[in-house]
């Protein structure tokens, strides 16, 4: 169902996500600890920006972005 929605994620220390797209564009805030995120169809650790806790960040859809946390 189209719409709105919220998901919080709790992710691992030492977690890589690699590069992908969603269908949606999706907005997020980093809660607690550092994530580190990039766009791009590669992740590489040198497009990455740390984004402590209280960042907001985007997804646009169709573009795509990688994260990791340390």
């Amino acid at each position: 169902m189209p719409g709105p929605y919220t998901i919080r994620l709790t992710i691992p220390p030492n977690t890589r996500i690699q590069a992908h797209t969603h269908r949606d564009n999706r907005s997020a805030v980093v809660v607690a600890g550092v994530w580190y995120f990039g766009y791009g169809l590669l992740a590489k650790a040198n497009a990455e920006k740390a984004l402590p806790a209280g960042s907001f960040y985007t997804e646009p859809a169709g573009v795509a972005h990688f994260a990791e946390t340390k």
